[in-house]
């Protein structure tokens, strides 16, 4: 059985021409707001359109806390 742990020391950077894919930070808050406030993006989301920039910062810390609680950086 393959372990994850050894896996991923590090959260993973995967970059190609046209797609850059690596761990989100606070400074793509504003990004992501604008992405997850327009109502035609999140119509079939869980969770309602985001209406405020912290919703975003919120959103990103979360999602980092996640991956440290499985050990990756």
């Amino acid at each position: 059985m393959l372990n994850l742990d050894c896996v991923f020391q590090a959260f993973p950077h995967l970059e190609t021409e046209r797609l850059v894919s690596r761990r989100m930070h606070l400074s793509d808050a504003e990004s992501l707001f604008a992405i997850l406030a327009d109502e035609d993006v999140t119509r079939f989301y869980d969770d309602e359109a985001f209406t405020e920039i912290s919703q975003a910062r919120e959103q990103i810390e979360s999602w980092a806390s996640g991956f440290d609680a499985i050990g990756v950086l």
